[in-house]
């Protein structure tokens, strides 16, 4: 289920603690899309499983950002991978589900 994440790099996270991370992060495209919030709390809520997006990057703050740096994570790589892969199937199983187009994500 973990093919991608983040041409997003996160910004900030609100109500950060050390066991459960931010409950918004705020990704930054770097480009000409929008910022894209990410429900963090919401997304442990559903998917009950840090590994679904952890086995690419550590649950370190800034990580993204590092990794994209160092050139070991792609940009988009989870967001674009692994989130609508999810949505997508949880669309066809009927099931309620996030966003599966671009400007459902990127809000201006």
């Amino acid at each position: 289920m973990v093919i991608g994440f983040v041409a997003m790099l996160p910004l900030a996270g609100a109500q950060q603690n050390q066991e459960n991370g931010a409950d918004i992060i705020k990704l930054n495209t770097g480009g000409a899309m929008a910022e894209v919030t990410f429900p963090h709390h919401a997304h442990q809520n559903v998917v009950n499983d840090c590994n679904a997006c952890h086995s690419v990057f550590p649950m370190t703050p800034g990580i993204i950002r590092e990794k994209i740096t160092l050139q070991e994570l792609r940009k988009q790589q989870v967001m674009h991978g692994t989130c609508l892969e999810c949505h997508k199937a949880m669309k066809n199983a009927g099931d309620a589900t996030g966003p599966v187009v671009c400007n459902q994500c990127h809000i201006r």
